[in-house]
This record gives structure tokens, sequence and C-alpha cells, in this order.
């Protein structure tokens, strides 16, 4: 039987986005009991959009649907920015606690909008290449850890340039994360003929000094300073 391919691809984005919405009133809903933080909640959604990657090999790319990859992060990314605005008033009061650092809205258009805004671009720009998988590894999977590894194990802790605090076990976890996120996101795409995984050693370093230097603003510093490293070295 014949796929229809715009079909297709849309099922599978719908797919995504059921996913990721009842992901996010799990965590909220467990958040709201009090059983998470809110730093754990944020990192959890973190790691569940990005997760979503493991639906890409499966989208046709013969037909432009293909770019419904990233709706998921494209709807995210227009909600936080009209409630971060204030031109809407919040639908799910519980989610944007859940993704605001200190209660402000326009916190939305920080670490929230930045995240799923350059995954979105990920998704329509750098698809399955090995930039994509760079980006993905180190915003998704490795800042994703890294909180998270340095909040229950808070070893040898040291001041970011803004101040904030970050941990050594934290940064080590970074690194590692990042760096079993690119092999394992080159095994599920198909490994670029020329990757190299001394490469992704040094894009995991970098992403690294980026999240650790950058404190807030890490989902900014580290897409940046990747990009930078890439053109440098190619």
């Amino acid at each position: 039987m014949r796929v229809h391919v715009p079909l297709y691809n849309l099922l599978l984005s719908i797919t995504t986005l059921v996913y990721v919405d009842r992901v996010v009133e799990l965590v909220t809903s467990i958040q709201k009991r009090g059983k998470l933080s809110i730093l754990q909640s944020r990192k959890l959604i973190h790691l569940a959009a990005t997760s979503t990657v493991i639906g890409w090999p499966f989208f046709d790319e013969s037909h432009w649907t293909w770019r419904l990859a990233g709706l998921t992060c494209g709807l995210y990314s227009v909600k936080l920015l009209l409630h971060g605005l204030g031109l809407v008033k919040p639908t799910d009061a519980n989610f944007f606690r859940t993704m605001k650092r200190q209660g402000q809205p326009s916190e939305l258009l920080q670490g929230p909008l930045l995240f799923a805004g350059i995954i979105f671009l990920v998704c329509n720009y750098e698809f399955k290449t090995e930039l994509g998988t760079y980006l993905i590894a180190a915003m998704g999977i490795g800042d994703g850890l890294a909180p998270l590894v340095g909040t229950l194990f808070p070893w040898r802790p040291y001041p970011s340039f803004d101040g904030e605090r970050k941990t050594l076990s934290g940064s080590l976890a970074m690194l590692t994360s990042t760096l079993v996120g690119i092999l394992l996101m080159n095994r599920l795409l198909g490994a670029p003929s020329r990757f190299e995984i001394g490469s992704a050693v040094q894009v995991a370093l970098v992403a690294t000094l980026a999240e650790a230097a950058s404190g807030a603003w890490d989902n900014l510093a580290i897409p940046m300073a990747i990009v930078a490293y890439t053109k440098i070295m190619s």
C-alpha cells in the first residue's frame, strides 16, 4: 500500500507534539505536589523535548512536510513568546511557573524561548546534519543533565561569569553526557562519512566551557560557541 507522505509526516509530528504535551503535564503535576523542584521540572521537560529526535529517522524527506519535525518546538516557541511578552493570559499557570526561575513572565523570553527556538531552527536548517547533532546533544542532553547532577552531587562549586553557582560535578556531567549524546545521535541518524570521534570530544569540551562560563544565558552561549568552533575548524 502506498503511503501518503505529507499525511505520514503530519501524523509523526502530531504524535511528537502529543508526547511532549503529556510529559509536560505529568512533570508539572508532580512538581505542583512538591515532589520535584522547579529546576528538576524544567530540565526533565528539557530532556523530553530533546528525546523527540528519536523520531527524526522516520520522517520522509521526499516531501517538504519533513520540516514538521520541528512543529512541537515551533508551537512552544510561539506560546512562550506570547506569554513572555504578556500578550495573552496564561492558560496553564502551573506550566509557566515551572518554566520560570524567579517568577517573572519575562523570564520565558530567556532560557525557555532560546531553547525551544534554537531546537526549532535546528529541525529546519540542520536536520540530521553533523552540526545539528552537536547542537541537540549539547543543548538537550548535556545541558539537561548537568544541572541535575550538579544539584544532586554539588561537588566543587564555582561561580560563572554572571555569578551563578556551578559545580565541577555538573560540568563533568555536561562533558560526558554531551559526548555520549553526540555518539548516540550519530548512531541513530547515521554518522556522516567524515564524522570523527576527536571532533565530538572537542565539541563536547567547547560546549562544557560555554555552559560553565555563561550562567543563566547558557542556552545562547552553548550554540554560539559550537557554531563558532565548527566554522573555525571547517
